[in-house]
């Protein structure tokens, strides 16, 4: 399993909440029953700069299948609560053991043309 970046330099984008996804293994769609993650076990924090984790949303993990051109790819959706993007510090994903870890990256503004002196 791999992370996918949304935009260059971040993992995921910070909206109302936020939302982790991990994308699993792609199937033929006529796979039946689709049993998304099935033996894999995935666990996800969301760090904050204090120390402390992200609590989740109450309904969170969902997991999912995207059908695309004939197959269709397993994805599991973490939600935490929202919070100022500037608190968190860090995603970490364990997929059956084997942890990942990812810094989170804080958008920096964009300077107007012809700012700074130029």
């Amino acid at each position: 399993m791999r992370f996918r970046r949304t935009s260059p330099g971040c993992l995921f984008k910070i909206q109302a909440a936020v939302f982790v996804q991990v994308s699993g293994r792609s199937f033929p769609d006529n796979v039946q029953p689709f049993t998304p993650f099935e033996n894999v076990t995935v666990q996800v924090w969301l760090l904050r700069h204090d120390g402390t984790a992200q609590s989740r949303e109450k309904w969170s993990p969902g997991t999912l299948g995207l059908s695309n051109a004939g197959s269709v790819t397993e994805i599991m959706s973490f939600g935490f609560t929202r919070s100022p993007p500037q608190d968190l510090a860090a995603v970490v994903v364990s997929v059956n053991g084997e942890v990942f870890v990812r810094k989170i990256e804080q958008d920096r503004p964009q300077r107007a043309e012809g700012a700074g002196g130029e």
